[in-house]
């Protein structure tokens, strides 16, 4: 990692942030991108931990709102929010949210696993020990997102691709 710190180390550094850089968040390769130059110019680790939680709370936002204004309540639930202070820090500062509109909860970090428990069949038991076995064999999901075929059938037929392309120049 640029920073050469864990998800811990960064909620460590993002305490003590002077100030946030704007840093890409859909693609790692594109906040690497960011944070290389930000790092050449003498950018705190602090100032890029806290950067990249508010990357992490943009885009978030951005996925879960899909452009509609959040409002009223908020809950903060997973394990992310529980474990990283600064995060969660980082979302109430976007969401400009006061005491009365964060709804903290004992053991937010469990909800995923709480609520996959009470979704249960209780009609289906099973022994640790099968699960085990379940678990660590290859795991076929019913709800798998079809893929697009690829562009290019095999190596030889994406050189072919560039070596006809390549004859041909934009000049600008």
């Amino acid at each position: 990692s640029l920073i050469q710190t864990d998800a811990s180390g960064l909620n460590e550094y993002a305490k003590n942030y002077k100030s946030l850089y704007t840093i890409a968040a859909r693609c790692g390769v594109f906040a690497k991108t960011d944070i290389q130059p930000l790092i050449n110019e003498g950018a705190t680790k602090e100032d890029l931990s806290a950067s990249i939680f508010q990357a992490v709370v943009n885009q978030t936002i951005s996925g879960l709102a899909c452009g509609k204004p959040i409002r009223g309540h908020v809950a903060f639930l997973g394990g992310p929010l529980h474990f990283l202070s600064e995060l969660k820090a980082a979302f109430i500062r976007t969401l400009n949210l006061d005491d009365e509109h964060i709804i903290d909860v004992d053991n937010s970090h469990l909800f995923a696993a709480i609520g996959s428990a009470l979704n249960a069949k209780e009609e289906v038991c099973i022994s640790l020990s099968d699960m085990v076995k379940k678990l660590s064999s290859d795991i076929k999901m019913e709800f798998e997102v079809e893929r697009m075929e690829p562009l290019f059938a095999d190596k030889a037929a994406y050189q072919e691709f560039v070596e006809r392309h390549s004859k041909h120049h934009v000049t600008t």
